[in-house]
This record gives C-alpha cells, sequence and structure tokens, in this order.
C-alpha cells in the first residue's frame, strides 16, 4: 500500500483538500484518543485519492493507532462536511491531548490554535446558538490550564 504523507498548509486542519467534489480536512493523528468511537469517518490519502480507513461507528483502539505509525501515517483525513462533529470532538478531548507527553509541545500549541480558531469562527457563524458559550467557557479553561502548567 502506497501512502502519501499530506503537506497541508496548516499541521493541525486549516485546509481544505479536493478529492473529486469532496472535501477533506487534515488531521493529525496525535488528536485521536485511543478507545473511543469516533463520530466522523476517517479516511486516508492514498496516490491521488482518498479511501475511507475506518468508520465513524468503529473503536480507535492502541491497535489501529498503532498500525498507522508503523505505516509512517502521520496525518488522516475527515470529510468536509463532518468538520463541527470533528470541531466537537477536539473541544472534548482537548485536555488530555494537551497533557499527553507523547506530544510535542509545538504539535500542542498548533491543535490549541486551530481548535481555538474552530470554535470562533463557528461562534461568528452563528453567534446566536447557546452551545457556543458554554464551548468557548471549556475551550478558555482547557486553554488556561495548559499556559499555567
Amino acid at each position: 500500500m502506497s501512502v502519501n504523507k499530506p503537506q497541508p498548509s496548516s499541521p493541525a486542519h486549516r485546509s481544505e483538500h479536493d478529492s473529486g467534489e469532496q472535501q477533506f480536512i487534515p488531521i493529525y493523528l496525535d488528536c485521536l484518543r485511543v478507545d473511543s468511537i469516533l463520530d466522523f469517518d476517517l479516511f486516508l490519502r492514498i496516490n491521488s485519492g482518498m479511501v475511507l480507513y475506518r468508520s465513524a461507528d468503529l473503536p480507535f483502539t492502541e491497535r489501529t493507532r498503532q498500525r498507522l505509525l508503523e505505516n509512517k501515517v502521520d496525518r488522516l483525513y475527515v470529510k468536509g462536511e463532518a468538520k463541527g462533529n470533528y470541531q466537537r470532538y477536539i473541544e472534548q478531548n482537548l485536555d488530555k491531548v494537551l497533557v499527553d507527553p507523547h506530544i510535542p509541545e509545538k504539535k500542542k500549541a498548533s491543535i490549541l490554535y486551530e481548535t481555538s480558531k474552530g470554535l470562533v469562527k463557528d461562534i461568528f457563524d452563528n453567534p446566536t446558538y447557546g452551545d457556543k458559550v458554554k464551548r468557548s467557557q471549556e475551550l478558555v479553561s482547557t486553554t488556561v490550564g495548559y499556559i499555567l502548567r
């Protein structure tokens, strides 16, 4: 299996990539927590196309993670239409990502930045939705904890 390592303009999930008509968002493998069931499908870029790697209803296990690392895969992709589910997943797991000793500080800072940027965009896009206030409070609390540790 020939796996091309993507080179997105941002190390986290800033840019979107075309594959036909479908938009894909690159994400760090390090963002995904082991033994969790994701609310979005995961894709691999193989040659010039995207291939479904793991569907949303399957658990993301340590074995899954290790197989990806053995194949030198450090980024996966999420469909653009699932970006909201991915954003909420990252927000809910950001505290675990930021204390993970296996993730370099520079990558943690990038993940935090991109997650914050995504939430701010959501707030600007739909400022009247009440859940965004709670989400932003939780993100600020996580951010302050990360800075003060």
